[in-house]
């Protein structure tokens, strides 16, 4: 499959996933997404600085953690939330990408750390996890401040 085509699959199985999520039809949204998940990361590992594959496959994995949360499973939609602030945490400590691909993953940790932080107003957090986010938060707000 060309590169083009590859990325119009990604989009569709994303756009059927949120139709199915929409009516609630759980098993075929999480298929859905987590097709679009493979592709995309297939996708980006052949263009590893490419900000928009990136940012959708953290929306996909973000609508896989909703479609659990939605289904009482909080745990799951957890663990969901999880992979996609590591993976930005290991990218922005990557020393052999590029600067700019490490302050695109530094600058992407607030795109997952918010929904975690979102997730600890919701669900009971062991006292340690809720500080270990909000020193984070606050390491990122004052990291934001230095760039600009």
């Amino acid at each position: 499959m060309n590169l083009g085509l590859e990325e119009m699959h990604w989009q569709q199985l994303m756009k059927q996933g949120n139709d199915c999520f929409d009516q609630q039809q759980w098993l075929q949204a999480e298929y859905f997404y987590q097709e679009a998940i493979t592709s995309l990361d297939s996708l980006w590992q052949q263009d590893i600085e490419n900000i928009e594959l990136l940012m959708a496959w953290i929306s996909g994995v973000h609508n896989l953690s909703a479609l659990f949360e939605v289904q009482e499973e909080s745990q799951v939609a957890l663990q969901f939330l999880l992979i996609a602030h590591q993976r930005m945490l290991d990218l922005s400590q990557n020393q052999t990408l590029s600067e700019d691909m490490q302050l695109i993953a530094h600058r992407a940790l607030k795109t997952t750390l918010m929904p975690l932080l979102q997730y600890s107003q919701k669900y009971p957090t062991c006292n340690h996890c809720q500080h270990a986010l909000q020193t984070l938060k606050a390491q990122l707000d004052q990291n934001q401040e230095t760039v600009h």
